[in-house]
Formats: C-alpha cells, sequence, structure tokens
C-alpha cells in the first residue's frame, strides 16, 4: 500500500522531531546500516494532537535499490498499521510529515 502524499503544515502537532533520540550503545565492529537509522528516528517518536497521543512504532524497514519502505503502527492503536514509502530524496522531516498525515487521516 502506497501512501498518498501529504503537504502543508499540520497545525496542532507536537512533535518530538527536535529531541535527540537516546544514543545506543554499538561494539566497536558494528556500524548503523541505512535500515537502523530509520529504525533509530521513527520508532518509539511521539506524537501528540490535543489531548491524543501517538507513538510510531517500526514494524520493519525494508531497502530496494534506492527506495525505502518503513512499516509503521501506532502503539495506542495496534491496527493501524501503514506502509511508508520513501523516495531516495527524502529525509526525515518528509517522513515526519507523512506519518502526521496519516494521523490526521486517522483522526477524520
Amino acid at each position: 500500500m502506497d501512501l498518498p502524499s501529504v503537504h502543508g503544515h499540520a497545525t496542532g502537532f507536537v512533535s518530538s522531531q527536535n529531541s535527540t533520540p537516546a544514543p545506543r550503545p554499538l561494539g566497536l565492529d558494528n556500524e548503523m546500516t541505512v535500515a537502523d537509522c530509520w529504525f533509530a528516528a521513527l520508532d518509539q517518536r511521539l506524537f501528540a494532537m490535543g489531548n491524543r497521543r501517538w507513538t510510531t512504532r517500526v514494524v520493519g524497514v525494508h531497502l530496494d535499490g534506492l527506495h525505502t519502505w518503513i512499516q509503521l503502527e501506532f502503539a495506542e492503536h495496534p491496527d493501524s498499521a501503514f506502509l511508508l514509502h520513501l523516495t531516495p530524496w527524502a529525509g526525515l522531516q518528509d517522513a515526519i510529515s507523512v506519518i502526521r498525515g496519516e494521523i490526521l487521516r486517522a483522526e477524520a
């Protein structure tokens, strides 16, 4: 399932996007992969809208050439799973915007 593009500002949102995730210890011979970076950036990220809280849970990260597919669900709504498709030019802020759009769609 490919999510529709979401554009514009989502007013009323508070996100943990500006906070730095807790550092995760790595062994000397371990390196973070692209999939690891996406997991670290999006797993357990809190979004708030009014009194409602939405915490992302990364179910899987799949790399297909230059494209990235991230399976997500919201911890508070386990039946809310969706697939986030990111092109090679998409960054963290783009992913957050699409997640916000998914929250708005679910709230409607």
